[in-house]
């Protein structure tokens, strides 16, 4: 009965852990709730990522409905790519609407080691570039949520880190940029609409274009949109708008959100 025991538990060990990649880069997932299906449809997983003496590992909370815990591995595993000399191994927040919520660590094989980059958006590296969010005012006291000043990024690889290209971030929000500004157009052309409702209407566009100028280093329009903001926005709305663009430093990375440890 022993031995069976044993076995038993050996058995339903190896249904909670897979490895997902064994070459170039060893990387496995663990489960951590020990629990076959989640009542509250959350995953909590444990990876781990080691080339030779560098060794790694972060959690992640997969939010998948009416599932269990090997497709959850699964899953985790299809988060996983080698993209060489990258590695790319997903991340979730756990369900939500952040700009954040699914990410993917960024791993290096340089001069023999494993280099941890950072975190870039989930699925987004192509062409030598990876893309990100800056979401330091997603929750602010001017904006709604969909109209937050959230700046799509353009990211490099330099000297093992990642760095933000300022040139390129520019050029990947200009849709956005393109489509508030004629925005702004149509609301100051509108003369039934009152002062009020305007200045509602235009401070997500004007503080998305005063942060992304600000971010990207593009004075004469911070300039031009600062001086449209102090003559459309009440004192009230003008003191927060101000308080917000004090704190964009230029080319700053995001905050990270996942902790990863070395060991």
């Amino acid at each position: 009965m022993a031995v069976l025991s044993i076995t038993c538990s050996l058995a339903m060990a190896a249904k909670r852990h897979i490895i997902i990649l064994d070459k170039p880069v060893r990387v496995m997932a663990n489960d951590i709730n020990g629990r076959d299906i989640d009542e509250f449809d959350h995953y909590p997983l444990q990876v781990t990522i080691a080339y030779g003496a560098d060794r790694y590992k972060f959690k992640t909370d997969l939010f998948l409905q009416n599932s269990n815990i090997k497709e959850a591995l699964q899953k985790q595993k299809t988060l996983t790519s080698w993209k060489g000399p990258y590695l790319l191994v997903g991340w979730e927040r756990g369900g939500g609407n952040r700009s954040r919520g699914y990410l993917d660590t960024v791993f290096m094989l340089k001069k023999g080691r494993l280099v941890y980059l950072g975190e870039v958006d989930s699925d987004s590296v192509g062409n030598g570039v990876f893309q990100d969010w800056y979401d330091k005012y997603e929750g602010n006291d001017l904006t709604s949520h969909a109209g937050s000043p959230v700046i799509r990024l353009v990211l490099e690889e330099k000297g093992g880190r990642l760095v933000v290209n300022l040139e390129k971030t520019w050029k990947e929000n200009q849709q956005r940029l393109n489509q508030n500004i004629g925005l702004i157009d149509i609301v100051l052309k509108d003369k039934k609409m009152d002062s009020e409702s305007k200045a509602n209407e235009l401070s997500d566009p004007l503080l998305f274009h005063s942060v992304l100028a600000k971010y990207c280093k593009h004075k004469a329009e911070l300039d031009d949109f600062l001086d449209l903001a102090r003559k459309k926005l009440d004192e009230n709305k003008m003191t927060i708008f101000l308080q917000i663009l004090s704190g964009v430093i230029p080319g700053e990375l995001p905050r990270p959100a996942i902790k990863v440890m070395k060991y």
